[in-house]
């Protein structure tokens, strides 16, 4: 009723023909000044299409060629008002991999569609056609699968934790192969412990699979970690720290992250908990059992987390201490050491570090790089720093940008390449997750690999392993409506 009359008073004050018994467009609230002004300066000839808020450019389209959650609005003064509209637009396909977007406001001035603009975009979605799957054999409702994944040539595997048919709490690793879709291994320990957390990390070079483990007995941590070999599956080691005398107040061993990585003859095992609540890291040999090389918080305070992630490069350790706050609460920081020089030691933080950034929540390095993740928001940013300049750091943000996406939760380098999960990443309004590929010599290029199922909350991206040709994550889905758990292990071939 009240837009009627208004829109009655109007025409008749601007003396407008209201023929058309049209209401006039509504004008947001602030643009008045600017619509006065431009009516002043175009008088008869007011009129002009133009895009309005295009700060989505370069935009990413999705597998099925279309552009979700189009923003972009047309501004179309029109008889005296400003009008507007949503855009039409096609994409020119001529040049694959560089598309142009033409975007088209409809006008009733001339009764014609004019071109308004052309914008770049990329088609940076990988299509999910050359992918295998995996499936946990007989998961059950709450089942955790894929929190932890390694890859090792043609071998893939996966943590899992449930229960068993008693309704004791299990903890596994799967073991798959890419070659033979009919090949599974468990690995259990033979010790297992009620209460062990076992696989809450794994990585695997060679003949080699590691495994990291926790248990806390009565207000005691204990941190091991397993190793097993991939040709003799009798085979099974099992290393103590030397040093594990914390006494920890948590009550449950599943919020206690541990962290192992491999790297030729060594491996390396990270507890962010041990030497007190302030972490510690342990780096040992395969070919030398008594071998054992202790690196402990250089600024030692609880909580830091020193060590909760950590990676090996020929001639680097790096590790992660999230929870540093020497000036501020949680920003993190990371720590770099020589695998041959004991005395050489470097530390980074992040130069546009805030509170609760939790820098140093992912680490992985390659030859001169080093790649840092955040859990801000359950991740925000990435970082590239270099071994032989200390001056050079690159921050990445999606170009799709959302908080709470969970990017930099999981991070992993191959050769040029820097593969970043974002596990809680959100398509067409809901959140299955989503990964990253970015180039560490081309700063324009970025390729996301969507979810293969758009189920909330499956956490597609969570943790992850590449080795320049394939790609392998996991998805955890739990349909209640039917009591169905799908847990599958994604094997998905990047172009």
């Amino acid at each position: 009723m009240r837009r009627g009359v208004i829109g009655v008073i109007v025409c008749v004050l601007l003396l407008f023909g209201c023929a058309e018994a049209e209401d006039p467009v509504y004008i947001p609230p602030g643009m008045e000044e600017e619509y006065n002004k431009l009516k002043e300066e175009m008088g008869e000839s007011f009129y002009y299409p133009e895009i309005l808020d295009d700060k989505s450019n370069p935009i990413v389209m999705n597998v099925n060629g279309e552009i979700p959650n189009l923003k972009l609005i047309c501004r179309t003064p029109e008889r005296g008002f400003i009008k507007y509209v949503e855009p039409t637009y096609e994409i020119d396909k001529s040049k694959p991999g560089d598309y142009l977007l033409n975007y088209y406001c409809e006008t009733k001035k001339g009764y014609t569609t004019e071109l308004v603009k052309t914008l770049k975009i990329m088609d940076r979605q990988v299509k999910l056609n050359n992918i295998q799957e995996r499936n946990q054999p007989n998961a059950k409702i709450g089942d955790l699968f894929g929190y932890s994944v390694a890859m090792n040539d043609d071998y893939v595997m996966a943590d899992m934790s449930g229960f068993n048919d008693n309704d004791e709490r299990i903890f596994e690793v799967h073991l798959y192969k890419k070659s033979d879709p009919s090949y599974s291994r468990v690995i259990v320990p033979s010790d297992f412990q009620k209460g062990e957390v076992f696989g809450s990390s794994i990585s695997s070079d060679g003949d080699f699979i590691v495994i990291g483990s926790t248990v806390i007995d009565g207000n005691t941590l204990k941190e091991a970690v397993y190793i097993y070999k991939i040709s003799d599956e009798s085979y099974e080691r099992k290393v103590i720290p030397s040093s594990i005398d914390g006494v920890v107040m948590v009550s449950n061993p599943k919020f206690v992250r541990t962290s192992v990585d491999v790297r030729g003859d060594y491996f390396v095992f990270g507890g962010g908990f041990n030497d007190d609540k302030s972490g510690a890291v342990y780096l040992y040999k395969f070919s030398d059992e008594n071998f054992e090389r202790r690196i402990i918080n250089p600024s030692p305070k609880h909580y830091d987390n020193f060590g909760s992630s950590v990676a090996l490069s020929d001639e680097h350790l790096v590790v992660g201490a999230a929870g540093d706050d020497e000036k501020y609460e949680s920003r993190g920081s990371v720590y770099v050491y020589s695998i041959e020089d004991e005395l050489y030691e470097r530390r980074i933080v992040a130069s546009n570090g805030e509170d609760l950034d939790n820098f140093g929540h992912s680490v992985d390095i390659e030859g001169n790089d080093i790649v840092v993740g955040t859990n801000k928001h359950f991740g925000e940013q990435v970082y590239i720093y270099r071994i032989d300049d200390e001056l050079y750091e690159r921050i990445i943000i999606p170009s799709d940008f959302g908080l709470n996406s969970g990017f930099g939760l999981d991070v992993q380098i191959y050769e040029d390449k820097l593969v970043v999960g974002a596990p809680f990443a959100e398509e067409l309004s809901v959140r299955p997750g989503a990964v990253y590929i970015y180039s560490l010599t081309d700063t324009d290029f970025e390729k996301k690999i969507p979810a293969a199922e758009e189920v909330s909350g499956s956490y597609f991206g969570y943790s992850i392993a590449y080795d320049g040709k394939e790609l392998v994550t996991t998805q955890s889905m739990s349909f209640l409506k039917e009591w169905e758990q799908k847990n599958i292990l994604y094997i998905i071939e990047i172009n």
